[in-house]
């Protein structure tokens, strides 16, 4: 919510002449009289057939332009096919994070644009090490991610295997997945249940490298690539999985991609012989979030793109209902 909606919004709101209001409950709307332009965003809406027609009669009859702001892939989830993708044909629009997830949700609702995730702000620069104190202490490895056996299972005998020949040099910094945790073969090894993202970033930055394991499954190919920008943000080196992260790596961002465990062992010995290298490459990547992946860089697109919509709203909602018959009356 914090990337997708809170921070976005936030950053929108410092334009003049819009306003911002949030709540993950019931909203009192704008009277139907009101000509205050108006959207409504609402974050992955799960809508039925039976039980969400009503709410949208509403929305309508209100005036307001209605937008799904969606970042999972849609086929994850039967009951959004069950109800003839309502969640995306029963509203004017569609946001989501990356082209993929657009190509996948299209069919749907054609009006619709892809605001990649961006960073807020970059935090402060990682403090300056010389190499002999590089030397001196362990590499901080960051994991952190939900529902992710999957892809880490197939990777954890080559992690294991550099951590276990030079125990002493590392440390695991593990945050939600407890089973990766337990499946570490060093002592040095932290574990953080789930957390508030305050947490979490907070947790990221005290590490070197971000390890990135995606495997290529259509779900993970409409993932975005925010965690490889949180960790560059911060100033890792990343070592991830071509799913997701090769064509970032390729727009410019610094990153080491690995497709086999030799690949695996040889960044991370890499790395820990030469740390120096490896903090460089995670300086590269931090100027290059802070050029690129900025959220500011977008607002002028979504603002641009919300005040085309209201301009359009009396078509879009014919096409809505076109879409969607039962939305009538």
């Amino acid at each position: 919510v914090d990337v997708r909606m809170t921070q976005p919004l936030q950053a929108l709101s410092s334009q003049p002449a819009i306003s911002i209001r949030s709540s993950s409950g019931p909203l009192t709307l704008l009277p139907a009289t009101s000509t205050l332009p108006r959207l409504l965003i609402w974050q992955r809406p799960m809508l039925s057939l039976t039980d969400s027609l009503e709410s949208l009669r509403q929305l309508l009859r209100n005036g307001y332009v209605i937008v799904s702001e969606y970042d999972d892939d849609p086929g994850h989830w039967p009951a959004i096919a069950e109800n003839r993708h309502l969640c995306f044909t029963g509203l004017h629009a569609v946001q989501v994070s990356t082209q993929p997830l657009a190509e996948r949700i299209q069919p749907f609702n054609p009006e619709l644009a892809v605001f990649a995730n961006a960073i807020e702000a970059l935090p402060a620069p990682r403090p300056a090490e010389s190499e002999p104190e590089l030397q001196r202490r362990p590499l901080r490895l960051f994991f952190g991610a939900l529902n992710r056996q999957a892809d880490w299972t197939p990777w954890i005998g080559p992690l294991n295997e550099v951590l276990r020949a030079d125990p002493d040099r590392w440390q695991v910094e593990v945050v939600h997945d407890r089973a990766f945790f337990e499946a570490l073969a060093i002592p040095g090894r932290t574990f953080t249940p789930t957390c508030d993202y305050p947490t979490y970033r907070r947790l990221m930055g005290s590490c070197d490298i971000a390890w990135l394991p995606l495997a290529d499954t259509p779900f993970n190919r409409c993932k975005s690539d925010l965690k490889a920008l949180e960790a560059a943000a911060h100033g890792l080196a990343i070592l991830a999985s071509p799913t997701v992260y090769a064509a970032t790596f390729k727009a410019g961002l610094n990153g080491q991609v690995f497709t086999t465990a030799d690949q695996l062992r040889q960044a991370l010995t890499s790395w820990r012989a030469d740390p120096m290298a490896m903090g460089e490459l995670g300086q590269r990547a931090r100027s290059w979030v802070g050029d690129n992946r900025m959220l500011h860089h977008q607002v002028a697109a979504r603002e641009a793109w919300y005040r085309s919509l209201w301009d359009r709203r009396e078509q879009l909602t014919r096409l809505l209902l076109e879409r969607v018959p039962e939305l009538q009356g």
